[in-house]
């Protein structure tokens, strides 16, 4: 995959990992380590397509049957080269259709055999767990591998799914193994390590749910709830709606999702019998934020609203699916949080979208891009970062002033000759005399964005005050416009 102008290393077979080659590595490099490996294009999205023919193989075995749920979220957001490569792989539900198969052995040797008439060698994990199936499938060095008690304490505490801060964290209190995590109390593992370690460990044990999201199955989450007698009192409607919020985000976290947007519908009837109905829509800008700041923002978009009648029926739905970002939790209360930390802006930030709207609030976004004028652009805090968003293409040793005019205003220059700075130019009716001039240098827009060619050449000039200009001639038109001043 490139990478800074170089080929670095994505995924390693076992093969190539027997020869010392890890991600992240330049291509060039492992090719010196190992001559005789074949290199391929990492092509995510060929995988999943891959993935999914497999899967229609092997449908027979069960109704419940899809891809890991991660590789879904990662697809449908478009994030596949930052999903981790633990998450290529297939999950079967055989609660109710194993016996139909004969034995788990059978059922796990057919399966296999169906992969082997393709070319893939695959590790099937089999457990009483969606999780602790995902586990051995991950860990076992056989092709098959079958559920034990004692199997428990030799799995790492990493495939729980964690993070590789909460596993540092873990492995630097002495748990390393999901047995050692079992030791401990909720309680414990909560205060020290986070909610997030709690969620993994219920949903590997099965005390919660951990859903098979089938391929015909959208990757959708709503909560729909119907109140008899309606809801009169702003109070009522706050607590149900906070309730069904919370129900909402523990279904969402059990694949360990995150909802960067919701949308709202609640429907009223008045005393003549009316029905209204309003839409709202709740976005977070990041995938990043607490079950608490959404309830803040629940709270405050409550009380934008107002209701012709009572409520009748509350629909809360989540939008745009990511994987889960989690992070080691601070141990103080929020409000004792420094301000400055990535929490406090995020809610910051989040407080401004919810009273000014979605697209009220803005970001800069930088771009490769020739002209300065559209190396830097606004966009709403909504739209994330793109892969548009890279470093200005500056060369080393150039300068830019830090004071851009928006839009170039035209000058009157006299210059000895075409292809030298001006002797004097006049800015809004004002005659400057230059002192010094740096330049040209020749900027021009890129043959295949356009079909009239744009050539610049810019000038850095200091007048007769002291203050360093950034001036360009357009060609052919002979043109002068500033565009810059050092500040």
């Amino acid at each position: 995959m490139p990478h800074k102008n170089q080929t670095i290393v994505i995924r390693a077979c076992p093969s190539a990992l027997e020869h010392r080659i890890q991600a992240s590595m330049t291509l060039a490099y492992a090719r010196a380590l190992a001559p005789g490996l074949i290199d391929v294009p990492f092509q995510p999205e060929k995988t999943v397509q891959h993935l999914k023919q497999l899967l229609r193989k092997i449908s027979f075995t069960s109704p419940r049957i899809g891809l890991d749920t991660r590789l879904r979220v990662a697809a449908n957001s478009h994030m596949l080269h930052h999903c981790d490569a633990k998450a290529n792989g297939l999950a079967l539900d055989l609660q109710g259709t194993y016996h139909l198969h004969g034995s788990p052995t059978s059922l796990a040797n057919r399966i296999s055999e169906i992969f082997l008439a393709q070319g893939i060698s695959a590790i099937i994990g089999y457990g009483p767990t969606h999780g602790i199936a995902w586990a051995l499938s991950r860990h076992a060095k056989k092709p098959i591998s079958f559920y034990q008690p004692s199997t428990l304490q030799e799995l790492p505490v990493e495939l729980l799914q964690l993070s590789e801060t909460t596993s540092e964290a873990l492995h630097h209190c002495g748990i390393h193994t999901i047995g050692d995590c079992l030791q401990y109390s909720s309680k414990d593992l909560q205060h020290r390590f986070g909610a997030s370690l709690i969620e993994r460990r219920s949903a590997f044990l099965g005390e919660r749910e951990d859903p098979i999201i089938t391929e015909s199955e959208e990757l959708s989450f709503k909560e729909v709830t119907v109140f008899e007698p309606a809801l009169h009192s702003l109070n009522a409607i706050e607590k149900q709606l906070i309730t069904r919020t919370r129900t909402l985000l523990s279904r969402i976290e059990a694949p360990g999702c995150i909802a960067r947007a919701f949308s709202l519908r609640i429907e009223c009837l008045n005393d003549r019998m009316q029905r209204y109905v309003i839409h709202k829509n709740l976005s977070f800008h990041q995938a990043f934020y607490t079950p608490r700041q959404l309830e803040e923002l629940l709270k405050c978009t409550l009380s934008t609203l107002s209701f012709p009648g009572a409520v009748q029926k509350i629909e809360i739905e989540a939008h745009h699916l990511e994987p889960k970002e989690h992070y080691q939790v601070h141990l103080s209360e929020p409000s004792k949080r420094k301000r400055g930390s990535r929490i406090h802006r995020e809610s910051y930030v989040q407080d401004l979208i919810a009273h000014l709207g979605d697209h009220a609030v803005q970001q800069m976004h930088v771009r490769a891009h020739l002209l300065p004028e559209h190396q830097a652009t606004t966009r709403p805090v909504m739209t994330g970062t793109t892969k548009e968003q890279t470093a200005m293409p500056i060369l080393p040793g150039e300068e830019r002033p830090g004071y851009l005019l928006q839009v170039p205003e035209a000058l009157e220059a006299t210059a000895l000759l075409p292809d030298r700075p001006p002797q004097r130019i006049t800015w809004q009716r004002r005659q400057l005399h230059i002192q010094q001039a740096l330049g040209p240098e020749r900027i021009q827009t890129p043959w295949w964005e356009t079909e009239t060619l744009e050539q610049r050449d810019y000038f850095s000039v200091q007048d007769h005050l002291g203050r360093w200009l950034w001036i360009y001639r357009e060609i052919p038109s002979q043109q002068w416009f500033l565009h810059g001043l050092w500040t």
